[in-house]
């Protein structure tokens, strides 16, 4: 029998759109759930008709960082951090725009994923935190360098330290949201930008 995937892709209005699909694990990410985005790149990246992707998820989360059982039935955590790094350099350096729209609960490993793309998108419920300090770990994907850069040093550690979740309009002052909009209203935003993205040059969009 053919697993599960983990990763839903659709191809719509000139964008690839990555849905985690994995609901009951609040969007978890696994290796699994990486190497099915790195193949939704790869189709992005082999695709000229495909003018940016959007990465969000089905449920109540974007997600709830990594899925240590899964990691830990796998391999070892740090075969987990080089794999998810090598992503999230990709959807950082990628040439086509990379959209976050974000749902529910963005935590440790979903935060980084947001700080990886372009443009974020969030829905007014939506909640984003670090969370490695309540675990005794370090963010193991770049957090430490992208987020400084984005909201600022001191509100970086702030963020770091208390491994609270913050209020989407929150994190829209201080630089990391794009726009907040209301849940229902997420995925068509979402797909209002990304169209208006397939009327602009290529070259324009390339970095």
């Amino acid at each position: 029998m053919e697993p599960k995937r983990v990763v839903a892709t659709e191809i719509a209005d000139s964008t690839l759109w990555l849905r985690l699909e994995r609901p009951d694990a609040l969007g978890a990410i696994s290796l699994d759930v990486v190497a099915e985005l790195q193949a939704g790149l790869d189709l992005a990246e082999a695709r000229e008709d495909i003018c940016s992707v959007v990465l969000t998820s089905t449920g109540r989360a974007f997600s709830a960082g990594a899925d240590l059982k899964a990691i830990k039935e796998g391999g070892s955590s740090n075969d987990f951090r080089a794999v998810f790094g090598r992503l999230l350099d990709r959807i950082e350096a990628f040439d086509k725009p990379v959209i976050a729209a974000v749902n529910g609960v963005a935590l440790a490993g979903g935060l980084e994923l947001i700080l990886a793309c372009d443009v974020v998108i969030a829905a007014e419920s939506a909640r984003i935190g670090d969370g490695h300090s309540n675990y005794g770990l370090l963010p193991g994907g770049g957090a430490s360098v992208r987020l400084p850069r984005l909201i600022g040093r001191n509100r970086a550690l702030e963020m770091f330290y208390s491994g609270d979740l913050y209020p989407a309009e929150q994190l829209r002052e201080w630089g990391l949201i794009n726009r907040v909009v209301p849940d229902a209203e997420l995925l068509d935003e979402a797909r209002r930008f990304a169209s208006g993205l397939a009327r602009k040059s290529p070259l324009g969009l390339a970095r």
